[in-house]
């Protein structure tokens, strides 16, 4: 079954078991727009250069990416990608709600509709089976551990990896965990796509502190 970046980022950050992600929502919302980027990027429908985005091309069959492509080439003068990753986050949680309907479609996730105090709807996704998931962590694992050419998704998930602070999904043995960090320091420097990847990881980090700390100052305000 063919899945694209943002499917498996997706995959990756969800519970195997629950009905939840195991990373927090403002890193779901900037790593799921730093996938769709580097998506386009690695299917050359989309350069970063001196830091900005250029289209190099104008429709997409994917919605969400078709969307994305739509919002870029809407911009009088190419800009930089810290924009983007800005701009398009608003629209985050859409992206998300489609995506994971999609992962529905295929029977890899179920979406449940709840609602609170038997009133305020809501939905819950859930994966139908962990076997896809496993399948694409130990093949993020392998690469690591027994350094082979990267793919440009390869190289991409684990940038998300690196930006999303992820690696406990990969393995939770501290040894491993240690070489994890230090060989992705390296890896990420000579992956297809580097600048791309080493770009997305600089700002989707920057964008999910930024975040943090507006929630922090808005929960601090409240009380």
């Amino acid at each position: 079954m063919e899945l694209n970046i943002a499917e498996k980022f997706l995959l990756l950050a969800h519970h195997p078991t629950k009905g939840r992600f195991l990373i927090a929502d403002v890193m779901i919302n900037y790593g799921l727009i730093g996938a769709l980027l580097l998506e386009l990027s690695a299917a050359g429908k989309l350069s970063v250069r001196n830091k900005e985005l250029v289209l190099n091309i104008r429709h997409d069959s994917d919605p969400v990416l078709s969307e994305i492509i739509s919002t870029i080439g809407q911009a009088t003068k190419p800009k930089k990608m810290k924009y983007w990753i800005s701009k398009l986050s608003r629209k985050s949680n859409r992206f998300r709600k489609e995506i994971l309907q999609n992962l529905e479609r295929k029977r890899l996730v179920r979406i449940k509709h709840k609602k609170f105090l038997g009133l305020i709807p809501y939905k819950r996704s859930y994966l139908t089976e962990t076997k896809t998931r496993d399948k694409i962590i130990g093949e993020l694992k392998n690469v690591v551990f027994h350094p082979k050419e990267l793919t440009a998704e390869e190289g991409a998930l684990l940038g998300l990896t690196v930006a999303c602070k992820m690696y406990r999904i990969i393995t939770t043995d501290p040894q491993e965990l240690r070489t994890l960090k230090k060989k992705l320091k390296v890896m990420i420097k000579d992956m297809p796509l580097a600048e791309a990847v080493d770009e997305t990881i600089k700002l989707v980090q920057a964008a999910i502190v930024a975040g943090i700390a507006a929630s922090t100052a808005v929960t601090a305000a409240a009380h």
